[in-house]
């Protein structure tokens, strides 16, 4: 059952009572005391003469302890007109209601809820918004919330107002009623505005829901968090979460939170997060990096709910693969003389084996840990690092990043050997935009491409200068009466990058390659 508390002493509550009269039928019945309330649905409505924010114990007025309880309430302040919504405590001293340092049970999943049905249902002219937690009530015997509808005199009276609050109180009943929603995905909020942007923001754009608020004057009203342990953990129990946003820096605070067991984590982490089980970002984060030192989810993990992270087993395939080789071959033909120059240049590659798909299939794992070559990356992320991201985004259950979260470093998570195969094809597609020839062997990326030789182009008495700017480009010039083509003064350069293996050993070892060709610069 959701209980409403109306208040005849505030006008806007008696006017959302009357829009919710209008939009539904009510029964009238009468409890044993003699007192009048009326039910519809799942909703059971009271209406004391008391302002709410001394409503202490409201589970008392219901015929059963309801499994909500909303105020419909007013909202005061210069903010124009609002529909708004919050939970109920103090941080500090209790000044409009409740006890100090005490809250109410926060319903997070509710005022999720309510958020999206006032964006629906609000007037063109309001604004809809969360606050921060703040006045009483602090005993309330359910999980509570108040339902708002401001700023001023004109708005407490506005049918249309009070109408899309009706509204949206309404969707709080059904067969898929928030209420009966459990959750593992609430965080608890410290620091910001009254007004709660960044926790609204949250609400709106991830999967997380939030409970109580500390503002920045709620937090600055409360004191040191040292020496006030037991509200904060009060605050946070109250919200029933085990993850805290703080979103100032207030290193004391966040030591206190995390001295209480609770993980303290960033905006970033709660977008990261959104759609992936918690004990599979438990998983990921354990087998490579945490989320907060650069680790991104990607859309295949998703895909997976393990009942807890130690079910979803990951190795790590440890594999000395950034061996790297850079081959110089100058094989143009002089113009003078006609001598084809051959310089020789020392390349490495790699010796050992990087089977993939022997290597997930002996693993006795879930997933595996993998990594690309250093060297592969950088030149990958040179080219195009967008398309980078969205290939590991697209193929890997997480993968590591730098700088930010914009690079990747090619260590990743996978589960099948297919995905590195897609993430291999796809890296060939970019490196295809710088180089003229991608050749694939079974271990081996080989990339080939025309460069501008600058000590060619001296040897054929080239200037420095506009001339070594149009030979690089790709235009002839003249020098001392000589045409001097660009194809002269150019080096053929070959670099081989090592890649994962994802023959059979039971099958032939034949090489494939896959390759481009362009015009050379």
């Amino acid at each position: 059952m959701i209980g409403l508390v109306v208040s005849s002493a505030d006008t806007a509550s008696v006017t959302i009572s009357d829009q919710l009269h209008e939009l539904v039928e009510w029964e009238s019945h009468r409890d044993a005391a003699g007192d009048e309330y009326e039910q519809y649905d799942d909703f059971e409505m009271r209406t004391i003469d008391e302002w709410h924010l001394e409503a202490e114990n409201a589970s008392e007025l219901f015929s059963t302890t309801p499994q909500i309880i909303a105020f419909l309430s007013r909202h005061s302040g210069d903010t124009g007109p609002l529909l708004t919504t919050h939970f109920t405590g103090n941080f500090g001293p209790a000044e409009y209601g409740g006890e100090p340092g005490s809250f109410a049970q926060a319903c997070p999943m509710i005022q999720q809820t309510l958020l999206e049905a006032f964006d629906r249902y609000a007037p063109s002219k309001y604004d809809v918004g969360i606050e921060c937690t703040h006045h009483g009530p602090t005993t309330v015997g359910a999980p509570s919330l108040f339902v708002e509808l401001g700023s001023s005199k004109a708005e407490w009276n506005d049918p249309d107002g009070a109408h899309a609050v009706a509204q949206a109180i309404l969707e709080l009943s059904g067969e898929d009623a928030p209420a009966n929603v459990e959750t593992d995905r609430t965080v608890v909020g410290f620091g910001g505005g009254h007004y709660a942007p960044r926790f609204e923001r949250i609400i709106r754009e991830t999967d997380w829901v939030v409970g109580h608020i500390g503002a920045d004057w709620a937090l600055d009203s409360m004191g040191a968090p040292a020496a006030n342990r037991d509200i904060i953990n009060h605050a946070v129990t109250a919200s029933d979460a085990d993850v805290a946003l703080v979103a100032d820096d207030r290193p004391e605070l966040t030591k206190v939170i995390s001295q209480a067991d609770i993980r303290v984590v960033q905006e970033r982490w709660l977008r990261e997060t959104t759609g992936v089980s918690r004990p599979m970002v438990s998983a990921l984060e354990n087998a490579l990096v945490p989320i907060a030192s650069g680790l991104r989810l990607g859309t295949p993990a998703t895909e997976y709910d393990p009942a807890t992270s130690d079910e979803f087993v990951i190795t790590d395939r440890h594999t000395d693969n950034d061996a790297v080789g850079t081959v110089h071959t100058k094989d143009s033909t002089d113009i003078d003389t006609g001598t084809n120059h051959n310089v020789d240049a020392e390349r490495t590659e790699s010796e050992d084996s990087h089977n993939i798909r022997d290597a997930i299939d002996r693993a006795d794992a879930d997933a595996v840990v993998l990594a690309f070559p250093t060297s592969l990356m950088e030149t990958i992320s040179g080219i195009d690092i967008e398309t980078t991201n969205q290939v590991f985004s697209e193929h890997t259950l997480a993968f590591e990043t730098t700088e930010g979260g914009t690079r990747p470093t090619g260590r990743m998570i996978v589960s099948d050997y297919l995905s590195v195969e897609s993430i291999t094809h796809a890296l060939i597609d970019i490196l295809k935009l710088k180089y003229d020839r991608v050749e694939r062997t079974d271990e081996t990326l080989r990339v080939r491409r025309q460069v501008f030789d600058p000590a060619k182009a001296a040897t054929l008495d080239v200037p420095e200068g506009p001339a070594f700017g149009r030979l690089a480009a790709g235009e002839s010039v003249t020098v001392a009466g000589r045409t001097i083509d660009p194809e002269a003064v150019h080096t053929t350069e070959t670099v081989t990058f090592p890649v994962f293996s994802t023959s059979s050993s039971s099958s032939s070892s034949s090489s494939s390659s896959s390759s481009s060709s362009s015009s050379s610069s």
